[in-house]
């Protein structure tokens, strides 16, 4: 008995009688094997080439299949890492542990955009159709596009700099990549390095000093893990695990502010007009770029964890999301929250991102696929889930399928 497991795609092939399992797409077709009775072989009958086949969504089938149960559309594979949108919440970028590529979606219809294959997970959307990639300790350009990379000189980042975030200008020209104790600022053109940014010294709460030889502890290089550049482009924060939020004035290359943070990695938005840094964890705090006291008259929700904070277009609105999916508004004046946006019906869970300006949500839904939904109505793209497939069989004239709960798909 053949016994099909998990939630995946289940599709139907054209095969022949005898010996069509295991052939690869577009191998002959044959009769089966002469019977005594019969005194030669038939001769070999090829299937001829034409249009893929489109399933119910109007998307290709592969070779040989006639008919899919479910969708391609926003499903990644098992074990989704990240989600992050383009800066126009047109786009949906994905990455996944097991599944070894990146893949981009389209947020209005779910379809898949483009996908390559790689095992970096260090990825950063530009505003100018291409994102920046670590893989292998180089950095690349993926023109997602055409479907092209370009990798960056080898000596655009020192040897063992071991990359540990990317970020990408507004203005798509130069990246910041983090490295193990310092930032780098590189031309996408050349890979020259334009600056570097020194990371501050020292575990921050994390203190795991070593002590030096004949002298006071050393202080361990601190570890960058997330990057984000101002929409102007004159500021970059940074973070690592348990430090606060650095910030650069890139006018000058000097670091003038750290921000407190509550949580392990905290995440964190520029205001529209950048006057402002959100910064949530378990609790959301709202600072002024020109002091590290937070906003006064300000207060935000503690032992709440929220992720992904955004501001509205016009500034007066703060969006974060629960790990479930829930968009939670406050007013980003008083941190009063306003009336709770509730996810889709189905169950959701980490990763989750919001769009810029909370114009759009995404989650990952209870079989692994992607949901992507506007916070305000609840509604996106509509895609078609299954529930996990066992012990398929035909029903008497070969249209409907069974699975093991009895269910039937036609």
């Amino acid at each position: 008995m053949i016994r099909f497991a998990g939630c995946g795609l289940v599709l139907l092939l054209a095969v022949g009688l005898c010996g069509g399992a295991g052939q690869p797409p577009g191998a002959p077709t044959f009769e089966p094997v002469p019977q005594p009775n019969r005194p030669r072989p038939l001769r070999p009958t090829l299937a001829h080439a034409g249009p893929p086949k489109l399933d119910r969504h109007g998307d290709p089938l592969p070779a040989g299949a006639v008919a899919r149960y479910g969708t391609v559309r926003l499903r990644h594979g098992s074990n989704v890492r990240a989600l992050s949108f383009s800066l126009d919440g047109k786009l949906l970028l994905s990455t996944s542990d097991t599944d070894s590529s990146l893949k981009l979606w389209d947020t209005a219809t779910g379809k898949p955009v483009a996908a390559l294959g790689t095992t970096a997970h260090l990825v950063a959307l530009a505003n100018a159709g291409f994102a920046v990639l670590v893989d292998d300790g180089k950095c690349k350009v993926w023109m997602y596009g055409t479907g092209g990379t370009r990798a960056l000189p080898d000596k655009a980042l020192p040897e063992g700099a071991g990359p540990t975030a990317p970020a990408v200008h507004p203005d798509s020209r130069s990246c910041a990549v983090a490295t193990n104790g310092k930032v780098f600022l590189l031309d996408l053109q050349t890979g020259k390095t334009l600056r570097e940014l020194g990371v501050p010294a020292g575990p921050g709460n994390n203190n795991n000093g070593r002590q030096g030889p004949g002298g006071p502890p050393q202080e361990p290089p601190l570890v960058p893990t997330r990057l984000l550049y101002s929409p102007d482009g004159k500021w970059l924060a940074g973070s690592g695990e348990r430090t606060g939020v650095w910030l650069w004035d890139l006018r000058t290359g000097r670091r003038v502010r750290t921000y407190r943070a509550d949580g392990d990695l905290p995440e964190y938005a520029f205001s529209p007009d950048v006057t402002k840094l959100a910064v949530t964890g378990q609790k959301l705090y709202l600072y002024a770029l020109d002091g590290e006291e937070p906003v006064e008259g300000f207060k935000g929700p503690e032992n709440t964890t929220l992720f992904a904070p955004r501001f509205s277009p016009d500034g007066k609105t703060l969006y974060a999301v629960l790990p479930e999916g829930t968009v939670l508004p406050y007013d980003a004046e008083t941190g009063e929250e306003k009336e709770s946006l509730d996810p889709p019906g189905e169950d959701l869970r980490l990763p989750v991102a919001l769009a810029p300006g909370g114009a759009l949500a995404a989650a990952v839904d209870q079989t692994g696929g992607l949901r992507v939904w506007d916070p305000k109505t609840g509604k996106g793209p509509e895609v078609e889930r299954l529930p996990g497939l066992t012990d398929p069989t035909f029903g008497p004239a070969g249209v409907t399928v069974f699975d093991g709960s009895t269910k039937a798909h036609t």
